[in-house]
């Protein structure tokens, strides 16, 4: 039984290593995240470029203030930059790697932390058991 929840758990880790990468895709303050068509798959660049989640908050030269959230590619060789509309004010601009990402919630699970809760589990079942 243990084996075989050991080999659910290695199979599901290196689905995840090896899935395409999905960001959430909206411009504006509000994004509904419950939407899966706010969500997007990025596709594969040119070799070394990687895909990337965009949260990019701006605001107009009228004072209104918007957010815009897509995947980038990104060339390990540069630092990415963020392009500002005309006459706007960058607030921030942070691109990040892990699967949707680039939302508004704090908290979220890279592959690492899912690997090191399965193992987590499986030690306290084997150790309880």
């Amino acid at each position: 039984m243990s084996k075989l929840l050991l080999v659910c758990v290695l199979f599901s880790f290196l689905a995840l290593a090896h899935s395409e990468l999905q960001c959430y895709n909206c411009t504006g303050l509000t994004c509904d995240f419950s939407n899966p068509s706010n969500r997007h798959t990025c596709g594969k660049g040119v070799a070394n470029i990687e895909a990337g989640c965009l949260t990019f908050v701006y605001k107009e030269k009228s004072g209104t203030k918007n957010i815009q959230r897509k995947c980038v590619l990104l060339n390990p060789k540069e630092e990415f930059k963020c392009t500002l509309p005309a006459d706007a004010q960058q607030e921030s601009c942070n691109v990040c790697k892990e699967n949707l990402c680039n939302s508004a919630r704090g908290m979220t699970f890279n592959s690492f932390s899912l690997l090191a809760a399965s193992i987590g589990s499986l030690l306290f079942v084997k150790l309880f058991s």
